[in-house]
C-alpha cells in the first residue's frame, strides 16, 4: 500500500503508539482493531499510517460494499498476512445480522486475519446502545434481534480500541509546528484554537460554510445544497447504501424551496450534482463518490454536524417513500427499524412486509417478528397474528410466546399448543417450552400428559430454581381433579426451602400438600438454608427466622470478628443499635472505630454511622482512605473546581449524570448545562434529560429530545413510566401536542403508552374516546396489557359513577391469564372492585373483597388495601369499626400498623402514632410495609425534634432497597411519601453504590435549580 502522495503531511498524534501496537500485536493474533471519535479526527489517515509502518508486505482487502463481507467470509481465500479495512465499520454492519455473522466467522480463521476498523462516536454510541436497549425490553424484542445485537456487542468487546480526539493536544500541536513548511498545515494551524487540525485539513468547516450558504439561495446553488441536504438526511435515518443518481434526482425537488421547484430539471439536477461532487481542498468533497461507482454518500462531518444539532431538525416524510423504494428486502428491514425509532409507523409496517418477502430466511423472520409484535403491541391480532406465526414457525422465539400468551389467554388452547409443539422441535426440552406446555395442557385438562410434563421436570432439571417448577406442581394441585399427580415430602421440601417468599412457603405448605393427598410434608423456615446471600448489608435484605432470640451483647461482639463480611456488617448494626438504645452510643462508635483501623468492613460501618450523625466531611475522609472510587474522586474534582479532569473521569467511568447533578448541586449550573448540551449533541441526552427535567427546565427538554426526535434519543421517567417528551408537554399543560406524541408512540409499537393515551383523552374531557381505546386493550391487546386494560376501565367507569358497569367489568375473568409467580397475584383489582361496590352502597360487600384479598393471597404490600378499608368506612361514619380491624390486625400486619399510624395521625393523636410504630419490630416479611413504618416513624420524631431517636430508628431500618420501592411510590403519584423515603434515606448515612445513585437520581423530582446563585 502506498499512501498518496498528495496528502497533507502526517502528524504523529499522542495515540499512535498505542494504535500501533495493537496492528503489531494483530500481525500474530489477527483480531479487530477499532479507531473510533468524531468525525475528521484524522481516524482514517492515523488506521492508514499505522498500517503502513507495521504491515509492510502484507495484502489490502477492501470490501467495497457490506454485502462484500459476506461474499468475502464464504470465498476460501488465504487470507494469511491480509489486512481487511473498514471504513465506518457501522455501514458494514447491516440488518439481519449476515454481516456481523460474516465479520465474525472472518476473525476466527486459522489464516489469522487482521480487521482495522473506523467508527464515528455517534455510530459506535448507537451500536452499544442497541445491546443495552434489548438488554431491558424485558425479553420481548424476537430472537434474530437479540442475536445480531449480541453479535455486535462480542464484536465490539473483543476489539482492540484506539480514540482519536478531534482537537489536537499541546503536544500534538507543538509537533504539527515542526512540520509548518507544509502550507496546508500551516493553514490549518492557524485555526486550531477553534476547529480540529484535522477538520480544518478536511475542510469541514469550510464544507459546512459553503453549505449554507448556498442553502435556499435563489441566486446560488441551492439545487446542489438540497442534493446535499437530502443525502445527510438519508445517512441520519440510517440509509447505508450510497445514494443513485435516481434516488437524488426523485428528492431534488422535494428539497428546494417551494417557490424554486419550478426551476428543476434534468439539466439542474446534472449541474448541482456535478457542484456537489466538485473537489473543494485536499479530497474533500460535499458528496463522496462510493468506491463501487454505484452513487455518492454525503461527507461524514456534514452528517456529524446534522446529527449534533439541538434541536435536531426533524426530516420530510418524502424522504422514507423514497429510499423505501430504492430499498432490498434486506434494507427494507433495517429501514423498517430506523422508520419506527423516527414514528414513522407507515413507512415500518410497508417495509417491514416487504422484507417478510425476502428470500433469505433470517431476514424474512425477523421481519415477520417485528411486524407481529408491533401490531400486537397496537391491540390489532389479526393482523398480528399471521406474521407472530411465521416467525414462530421458522423459529423466533419470542414471536412463539407472544402467539401462545394470545391464544391460551382466550382459551384458544389448541392453536396454542401448535406454537408450543414448532418450538419443542427447534428448540427442544427447554425450561420456558415446558412451562407453557404445562399452562396448554392445563387448559385442555389433559392431566396425564400434564404429569408426564411435570415428572420430566423434575428428573431432568434437579438443578432448576423452585418457582419453575411449582408453577407446574401448582397447576396439578389447583386442577388435577382426580389427585393422581402427587409430589413428595422430599420434592415439595425441595420446591419451599430456601425461597426468599418465604413465609408464604410456610403459610401454604400444607394447602399444597393436602391437595396433593401428601399427609405430612413440613417446611421451617428455621430450618430453611437462606440463598443468595450478599457480602454486603446494604446489597439485600434477609429477613430473620421467625422466633429467633435476640443475641447477647457479648455474641454480638463475637460476631463482629467471625467469617462472612455481611455477618460482620449485620453484627455491627445490631451491637451498635443495642448500646444506641442503651445511651452508650460514645462506647460503641470507640469499638467500631479500632475496629476499623483495620477491618473493611467496620471501616463501611462507621462511614454510614459518621453521615448518619452529620459528621459527613469526617465520613468522606474514611471513605476516600478506604475506598478511593472514581465517584469520590469526581466529587472532589468538582468541589475543586477542576471541570477538564472531572470530565474525562466522568466519560471513562460512565459517570456523566453524577458530574451533571454535582455541578448543579454545586452552583456550577453554567457548566452543567454545557456538559448536559455537549453530551446530548454526541448522542447521550440522558444527562440533559434528567437535568432539565429535576429542574422544571421543560422548554430545555424539548430542545433536546423534541417531539421528533427519534426513539433511541427517547427515554421513559422511569419513575411514572412516561415518555420524557410526553412527561414535558404535561407539565407545560400542552394536553393536545401530548395526546398527538403519545399517540404516535403507541402507534409505534409502545403499547403502555395506550394508558397514557386513554388518561391524557380523560383530561381533555374525551371520555368515550379513552373508554373505547381501553376496551380494544382489554379485548384484542396482548395478555400483559389486557388485564391492566380491564383494571384501568373499571376505574374510568368509577371515575364516571358508572359503579355497576365498573363492578360488572372488574369481576370479569374471561382472560385466562396464567403466570409462574410465586405466591400467586390475584387475578382481580380488588381495590377497585371494592370502591365500585361502594359507590353501590353495598359497604360491606367491599370490604369483605378486601377481606378477602388479604387473607386467600397474602399480599407482600397491604398497605393500600388497609388504607382503602379504613376510607371506606371512615368516610361513612364507621370509624370506630375501622380502628377496631386495624388494631386486630396491627400485631401481625405492619400494612395494618402502618394504616392504623396514619389514622392516629390524621385525628391529632401522633403520640399514639409513635407509640404503635415504636413497639413493633419489622422482621423483613413485609418489606415495604415496614419501610414505611420506620419512615412514618422517623418523621413524626424528626418533626418534634427528637434528633437522637429518628437517628437510631434510621440505624436500625434504613436499607438500600427503599429506593426500590421508592419508585413504586412514584408510579402511584404518593408524592408525599416519595419525599418522606428519600429524605430518611438521605438521611441515614447509606452510601450508595452505583446503582442506588441511578435509581435515587431517578426517583428525585424538583430538586435541582439552574438559576445562577446570587454573589
Amino acid at each position: 500500500m502506498v499512501l498518496d502522495a498528495e496528502l497533507p503531511s502526517y502528524v504523529l498524534r499522542d495515540a499512535d503508539g498505542e494504535l500501533r501496537g495493537h496492528v503489531r500485536q494483530g500481525r500474530d493474533h489477527g483480531g479487530l482493531v477499532l479507531v473510533h471519535g468524531p468525525s475528521t479526527a484524522g481516524k482514517t489517515r492515523a488506521a492508514a499510517e499505522a498500517i503502513w509502518a507495521e504491515l509492510a508486505g502484507w495484502a489490502l482487502l477492501v470490501p467495497v460494499v457490506p454485502e462484500s463481507l459476506v461474499h468475502l467470509a464464504g470465498a476460501r481465500l488465504d487470507l494469511t498476512r491480509t489486512v481487511i479495512w473498514l471504513n465506518e465499520l457501522d455501514v458494514y454492519l447491516g440488518a439481519g445480522g449476515r454481516q456481523a455473522e460474516a465479520l465474525t466467522r472472518l476473525l476466527a480463521l486459522p489464516e489469522r486475519p487482521l480487521v482495522v476498523a473506523t467508527v464515528r462516536a455517534h455510530q459506535l454510541s448507537d451500536l452499544e446502545e442497541e445491546e443495552a436497549h434489548l438488554g431491558s425490553d424485558g425479553g420481548r424484542r424476537p430472537a434474530q434481534d437479540r442475536r445480531t445485537a449480541a453479535m455486535v456487542a462480542g464484536l465490539l468487546g473483543r476489539a482492540r480500541r484506539v480514540r482519536m480526539e478531534r482537537m489536537f493536544s499541546a503536544a500534538e500541536l507543538a509537533r504539527a509546528e515542526e512540520l509548518r513548511e507544509d502550507t496546508r498545515l500551516a493553514d490549518a494551524l492557524k485555526s486550531a484554537g477553534r476547529y480540529g487540525v484535522a477538520e480544518a485539513l478536511a475542510a469541514g468547516p469550510e464544507l459546512l460554510r459553503l453549505l449554507w450558504a448556498h442553502t435556499d439561495a435563489p441566486d446560488g446553488n441551492f439545487g446542489g445544497a438540497a442534493l446535499v441536504h437530502a443525502s445527510v438526511d438519508a445517512a441520519r435515518v440510517g440509509w447505508r447504501r450510497p445514494l443513485s443518481p435516481a434516488v437524488l434526482r426523485e428528492l431534488l425537488a422535494h428539497y428546494v424551496p417551494s417557490d424554486l421547484r419550478q426551476e428543476v430539471d434534468e439539466a439542474l439536477f446534472e449541474r448541482s450534482l456535478r457542484w456537489a461532487r466538485r473537489r473543494r481542498r485536499g479530497f474533500s468533497r460535499l458528496l463522496v463518490d462510493d468506491e463501487s461507482g454505484n452513487g455518492v454518500m454525503a461527507f461524514d462531518y456534514l452528517v456529524d454536524q446534522a446529527q449534533t444539532r439541538l434541536p435536531p431538525a426533524s426530516v420530510p416524510e418524502v424522504l422514507w417513500s423514497v429510499l423505501l423504494g430504492a430499498a432490498t428486502p434486506e434494507e427494507a428491514l433495517e429501514l423498517g427499524h430506523h422508520a419506527q425509532r423516527w414514528r414513522q409507523v407507515a413507512v415500518a409496517v410497508a417495509a417491514w412486509r416487504r422484507a417478510v418477502a425476502s428470500p433469505v430466511a433470517k431476514v424474512a423472520t425477523e421481519a415477520a417478528g417485528v411486524l407481529g409484535r408491533l401490531l400486537m403491541e397496537r391491540a390489532d391480532p389479526e393482523g398480528a397474528l399471521p406474521y407472530l406465526m411465521q416467525a414462530a414457525q421458522d423459529g423466533d422465539w419470542w414471536a412463539g410466546a407472544l402467539a401462545i400468551e394470545w391464544y391460551a389467554a382466550r382459551r384458544q388452547y389448541e392453536e396454542a399448543l401448535v406454537v408450543v409443539g414448532w418450538r419443542a422441535a427447534r428448540q427442544g426440552s427447554v425450561r420456558g417450552t415446558r412451562r407453557s406446555l404445562c399452562n396448554v395442557l392445563a387448559g385442555l385438562a389433559r392431566w396425564e400428559e400434564l404429569g408426564e410434563v411435570v415428572r420430566q421436570f423434575r428428573e431432568t432439571d434437579e438443578g432448576v430454581a423452585p418457582a419453575y417448577l411449582l408453577g407446574c406442581v401448582r397447576l396439578l394441585a389447583e386442577r388435577d381433579p382426580k389427585g393422581q399427580y402427587q409430589a413428595t415430602d422430599d420434592e415439595l421440601n425441595e420446591l419451599f426451602v430456601g425461597h426468599v417468599h418465604r413465609r408464604w412457603w410456610e403459610l401454604r405448605v400444607e394447602e399444597l400438600a393436602g391437595r396433593l393427598d401428601d399427609s405430612s410434608p413440613r417446611c421451617s423456615a428455621a430450618a430453611s438454608p437462606v440463598s443468595g446471600e450478599s457480602a454486603d448489608r446494604e446489597s439485600a435484605p434477609v429477613a430473620d427466622p421467625a422466633g429467633r432470640q435476640e443475641r447477647s451483647e457479648a455474641e454480638l461482639l463475637a460476631a463482629t470478628v467471625g467469617n462472612g463480611a455481611w455477618d460482620r456488617s449485620e453484627a455491627w448494626h445490631a451491637l451498635i443499635a443495642r448500646m444506641w438504645s442503651q445511651d452508650r452510643l460514645a462506647q460503641a462508635e470507640e469499638l467500631l472505630r479500632k475496629a476499623a483501623a483495620s477491618d473493611d468492613v467496620a471501616a463501611r460501618v462507621l462511614v454510614q454511622l459518621l453521615r448518619l450523625t452529620g459528621r459527613r466531611t469526617e465520613s468522606l475522609a474514611w471513605r476516600r482512605e478506604r475506598d478511593g472510587d472514581a465517584y469520590l474522586d469526581l466529587t472532589l474534582l468538582v468541589t475543586q473546581r477542576e471541570l477538564g479532569e472531572a470530565t474525562r473521569l466522568a466519560s471513562e467511568n460512565d459517570l456523566r449524570e453524577d458530574l451533571v447533578e454535582l455541578c448543579a448541586v454545586h452552583g456550577l449550573t453554567e457548566q452543567a448545562v454545557a456538559l448536559a448540551d455537549g453530551w446530548a449533541r454526541e448522542g447521550d441526552p440522558s444527562p440533559a434529560m434528567e437535568l432539565y427535567r429535576r429542574a422544571q427546565e421543560w422548554e430545555r427538554l424539548l430542545a433536546v429530545v423534541p417531539p421528533h426526535a427519534p426513539a433511541d434519543q427517547r427515554f421513559v421517567v422511569s419513575s411514572t413510566g412516561v415518555d420524557y417528551v410526553v412527561h414535558a408537554l404535561i407539565e407545560q399543560e400542552r394536553l393536545a401536542d401530548a395526546e398527538s406524541t403519545a399517540r404516535r408512540l403507541f402507534e409505534a409499537g409502545e403499547g403502555s403508552h395506550a394508558f397514557v393515551l386513554a388518561d391524557l383523552m380523560v383530561r381533555q374531557h374525551q371520555p368515550d374516546e379513552a373508554e373505547e381505546l381501553l376496551g380494544r386493550m382489554w379485548r384484542d391487546g396482548s395478555p400483559h396489557h389486557a388485564l391492566r386494560a380491564r383494571n384501568e376501565l373499571g376505574r374510568l367507569l368509577i371515575h364516571q359513577g358508572r359503579y355497576e358497569e365498573a363492578i360488572r367489568v372488574l369481576h370479569d375473568q374471561s382472560l385466562a391469564v396464567r403466570d409462574n409467580v410465586t405466591p400467586p397475584r390475584d387475578p382481580l383489582d380488588r381495590i377497585a372492585l371494592a370502591r365500585a361496590l361502594a359507590g353501590t352502597g353495598a359497604v360491606d360487600t367491599a370490604v369483605g373483597e378486601l377481606r378477602q384479598h388479604l387473607e386467600k393471597f397474602e399480599p407482600h404490600s397491604t398497605r393500600e388495601v388497609w388504607l382503602t378499608l379504613t376510607e371506606l368506612l371512615v368516610t361513612r361514619g364507621r370509624a370506630s369499626e375501622a380502628a377496631a380491624m386495624l388494631g386486630q390486625a396491627a400485631g401481625s400486619d405492619a400494612g395494618a400498623r402502618y394504616a392504623l399510624a396514619r389514622y392516629f395521625v390524621r385525628n391529632g393523636r401522633p403520640d399514639q402514632a409513635i407509640d404503635l410504630l415504636s413497639s413493633s419490630r419489622d422482621d423483613n416479611r413485609q418489606f415495604v410495609e415496614d419501610m414505611m413504618c420506620a419512615v412514618l416513624l422517623s418523621t413524626l420524631l424528626r418533626d418534634e425534634g427528637r434528633t437522637d431517636a429518628y437517628q437510631l430508628v434510621l440505624w436500625r431500618a434504613a436499607h438500600l432497597n427503599w429506593l426500590e420501592a421508592a419508585m413504586g411510590l412514584a408510579r402511584g403519584a404518593e408524592w408525599q411519601e416519595l419525599d418522606d423515603v428519600l429524605w430518611a434515606v438521605d438521611a441515614s448515612g447509606l452510601v450508595l453504590p452505583d446503582n442506588f445513585r441511578y435509581l435515587r437520581r431517578r426517583v428525585a423530582r424538583n430538586d435541582l435549580t439552574l438559576t445562577q446563585p446570587s454573589t
